[in-house]
């Protein structure tokens, strides 16, 4: 983008990822102590990158991840995670054969939504989403919880190769 300063008759160059960061730094040191530095980014039109710290991400209030269990044994370890934190069910469930919407609610209104896919017989996809400004804090002890009522996966046994295998004696 070019700007042409007429009082001066010079050309300058301004790029818009410099301008933004400067919106930014002088927004952020100008009193919006209240206003996080990433929210500041997000309202700016900046992509913001994923968080991850293990086997689940969590970005804009979603935390994503996939496990080895059945399909129907990961909606009762939602529904049991649920129990345990004294989330109670809001609404009807909206369940069919490959995927599940469980949403919960705690005693100040706060929503847990559970999103089960079944995308294998031992694989699904979960997202635990807590919205936008939910706490992250929430959405991992919900997935904790829930994976601590999963049954525990069975190693499957190496396979030998016949020609390598032991005779029979």
């Amino acid at each position: 983008m070019t700007l042409l300063n007429q009082s001066r008759g010079k050309r300058f160059v301004c790029f818009w990822p410099q301008a933004v960061l400067c919106i930014l730094l002088v927004s952020a040191g100008g009193g919006c102590a209240a206003i996080p530095l990433a929210t500041l980014g997000t309202v700016a039109g900046i992509s913001t990158s994923a968080v991850s710290t293990g086997r689940e991400i969590f970005t804009l209030g979603k935390l994503d991840t996939a496990e080895m269990a059945g399909y129907p044994e990961t909606l009762v370890a939602a529904r049991s995670a649920a129990a345990e934190l004294y989330l109670t069910p809001k609404g009807k469930e909206k369940l069919e054969p490959w995927q599940a919407e469980l949403v919960f609610v705690d005693e100040k209104g706060a929503t847990v939504e559970a999103d089960i896919e079944r995308r294998s017989e031992m694989l699904v996809r979960i997202r635990v989403d807590v919205g936008l400004f939910g706490s992250e804090v929430t959405a991992r002890l919900f997935l904790t919880r829930l994976r601590l009522y999963l049954p525990p996966v069975k190693s499957p046994q190496p396979q030998i190769p016949a020609s390598t295998a032991p005779a029979p004696a």
